[in-house]
């Protein structure tokens, strides 16, 4: 039998398309004028010029000066959920069913938000000594929501570089560009139930991709697998129904026969983590061999070039810290690394005895991961840390769990 199918789905778009920039204002804190030198104000009076008052629409173009903001675009689209599938099954001896599948879905016209104020490549290459120079600031009492920006007499050279210099960072909204696309490809073998034993195996290979928001402005989106990409998923569930032994004698029959014993277990691929922030990633970060105190190849070049965090003086680097003026060039996970996913087995036993005038009494005894089998929580991925590449390990999943049960009905 060879069966397919393709539907649209339309997705809920509720995401707030509104604007608060104008409605509601932040008056911010100025400690010191000089560096910490000497106090702006005192506890008695945190605000000497006064709190500022939301201005409402009546700036136009000059709200929020000296701050960052953001907008959401008028081109609004409601996101689509296309879906596909051509699957094959075919019964085979031993009272078996093989099923092959193809599944697929596409998501179009997400939400996501993009830089339009950033630095260019061009002026980035300039170098930090260039860029983070002090110079006069032109904006000094001329911007009220900018803070330091509206008091200091100095400012670096990289925040008059910006397209709109008199604001800070500026992030256009709700752009409906973004997509996922997900491929699998699910193979499953069903043994029906035949001499009191049933059993099927299935496995899930699939990989799940999202093109998000670009790293650095003016660039592509970013495609990078999803924070529920899973590569290989394979279950096996099944059960086995005891004899009742009807021709043997009462302590057999009421100890042994007609006992139903079911189980459930999975191996799969543990999710992705998170990539290390503010680094580029120069090698490869997986290990053959991880181990909770080093889960993946920490060794780290600073961005003088200096080695650290290495296993042996001759270990290849998989990351470079990033200099403070520099382009972004990895996205949020680390792909390839995966955290920790332990063998599970979940495990019922369960009896019923028929008792004289239609009663029957019922014994379940159900366990959940029956091997007590741990899971450690992601390794820290703080690059700076001592304890970068490391896991913790207190377990983050449910420990054994055992209940008994007895069930009497009439």
């Amino acid at each position: 039998m060879v069966r397919g199918g393709y539907g649209l789905t339309y997705l809920d778009s509720s995401t707030d398309r509104g604007t608060q920039t104008g409605f509601t204002r932040a008056t911010q804190y100025v400690a010191s004028n000089d560096s910490n030198r000497t106090p702006a104000n005192r506890l008695s009076n945190p605000y000497p010029t006064g709190i500022l008052e939301a201005a409402g629409p009546s700036l136009g173009p000059a709200t929020a000066l000296g701050t960052g903001i953001g907008y959401h675009i008028r081109d609004r689209k409601i996101p689509e959920f296309h879906t596909w599938s051509i699957g094959m099954q075919h019964e085979l001896p031993w009272r078996s069913v093989l099923d092959v599948s193809y599944i697929g879905s596409a998501t179009r016209n997400i939400a996501v938000n993009r830089p339009i104020n950033d630095l260019s490549p061009e002026q980035i290459a300039l170098g930090d000594a260039f860029l983070n120079e002090l110079v006069p600031n032109p904006f000094r009492g001329l911007v009220p929501d900018g803070g330091a920006r509206n008091t200091s007499a100095t400012i670096q050279r990289r925040e008059l570089m910006r397209p709109y210099p008199q604001f800070a960072g500026i992030e256009e909204r709700l752009v409906p560009i973004g997509s996922l696309d997900y491929q699998a490809l699910q193979v499953s073998w069903d043994k029906r139930l035949s001499r009191g034993v049933h059993l099927q195996v299935n496995y899930t290979g699939s990989r799940s991709l999202e093109r998000s928001a670009p790293l650095n402005q003016g660039e592509s989106l970013y495609e990078e697998v999803t924070a529920q990409h899973r590569p290989h998923v394979v279950r096996l569930t099944g059960g086995w129904v005891m004899p009742t032994f009807d021709g043997r004698g009462a302590l057999t029959r009421h100890l042994l026969g007609g006992w139903q014993i079911n189980a459930s277990t999975f191996f799969r691929s543990g999710l992705t983590i998170g990539m290390p922030g503010a680094v580029d990633q120069i090698g490869d970060p997986v290990l053959d061999s991880p181990t909770t105190t080093r889960w993946f190849n920490t060794c780290t070049l600073t961005a003088a070039g200096a080695r650290q965090t290495c296993a042996s003086d001759t270990e290849e680097p998989a990351f470079r810290i990033r200099a403070e003026n520099a382009l972004d060039t990895t996205g949020s996970r680390l792909e390839g690394v995966y955290r920790s996913e332990p063998f599970n087995l979940d495990m019922s036993f369960f009896k019923t005895i028929q008792l004289p005038r239609r009663m029957n009494f019922q014994v379940r005894v159900e366990m959940f991961n029956a091997f007590n089998k741990v899971m450690w929580p992601n390794p820290n991925t703080t690059v700076t840390s001592p304890l970068f590449g490391s896991v913790t390990e207190t377990q983050s999943n449910d420990p054994r769990f055992v209940q008994l049960a007895f069930r009497f009905s009439y």
